[in-house]
């Protein structure tokens, strides 16, 4: 059941936005993951420090949550104060659901070499790899952003908007292939 819910958090994740909202809160997606880490720590470290990025990552993205209604509401300074904040944490949370991640698949590497599912250990590898990947890709695209901010060269708008491309199709690549992860997990450890 903790691999469920993992997958049903990772659908949380998605960004699914109606006039800008996101309707689907990370909050729950990352509360969920934190349940099935937290079921999943008694026998591998790596687990128990996934839940930990996972319960930190849930309480900052309901912060964030908070400031997007404050950004739609007020037009103001809060709201621009409210701007700042979000996108501030934002990146933290990115890098916390990084390490929640890479601690998540490591865990779920160890515990499919001592189940004898070596298949399963190179697929939780690669899907760090990937996930690693697309995370070094949005902090270019965002280095490359705020630079030209400063600089405004032409040239690098068209590099940000084929990065931009690219991280659009490794994101999809990196949530299926963690959700399958998750599942093969589901399947054939079944805790």
């Amino acid at each position: 059941m903790s691999y469920i819910k993992m997958i049903i958090g990772c659908l949380f994740l998605v960004d699914f936005k109606i006039h800008g909202v996101d309707i689907l809160f990370d909050t729950v997606g990352y509360a969920l993951f934190y349940s099935g880490l937290n079921q999943l720590k008694a026998g591998y470290p790596a687990f128990k420090k996934a839940s930990y990025f996972a319960l930190i990552a849930a309480i900052l993205s309901a912060f964030n949550t908070y400031a997007q209604v404050l950004i739609m509401v007020n037009e103001d300074y809060m709201s621009r104060l409210a701007m700042g904040y979000s996108a501030f944490n934002v990146s933290l949370v990115s890098f916390l659901a990084l390490g929640m991640i890479i601690m998540m698949t490591h865990g779920i590497e160890e515990e499919s070499l001592d189940s004898g599912y070596e298949d399963l250990s190179k697929k939780s590898r690669r899907c760090r790899y990937l996930y690693i990947a697309s995370a070094v890709i949005g902090l270019l695209m965002s280095g490359l952003i705020l630079y030209n901010t400063l600089v405004r060269w032409s040239f690098i708008t068209g590099i940000v908007f084929l990065l931009v491309i690219a991280l659009i199709i490794l994101g999809l690549i990196v949530t299926f292939n963690l959700i399958g992860l998750l599942h093969q997990a589901n399947l054939k450890i079944g805790r």
